[in-house]
């Protein structure tokens, strides 16, 4: 059974726990890793992300919108005048 709920792509560990929360109910358990559990290509995303982001610097996305609009704003008062 556990091998049915990875293959939604969750680790063996949830669907472990969710099998057991639900007393073997496979349809129920599926449920529940859908609500309480992350899907493992979530968390390895957030792996790789951590990973590239160590030892450097973290920048949020409205302050890459910042940069770009500024450059922008730049490009076209220069290419404008």
């Amino acid at each position: 059974m556990i091998s049915k709920l990875e293959a939604l792509g969750f680790t063996a560990e949830d669907c472990q726990s969710a099998l057991e929360a639900t007393q073997g109910r496979l349809d129920e358990a599926a449920t529940w890793l859908t609500q309480y559990a992350e899907p493992t290509s979530t968390k390895q995303k957030v792996a790789e992300t951590e990973k590239e982001n160590e030892g450097g610097f973290k920048i949020s996305g409205f302050e890459v919108l910042r940069i770009i609009i500024k450059a922008l704003l730049s490009s076209n008062i220069a290419l404008g005048k």
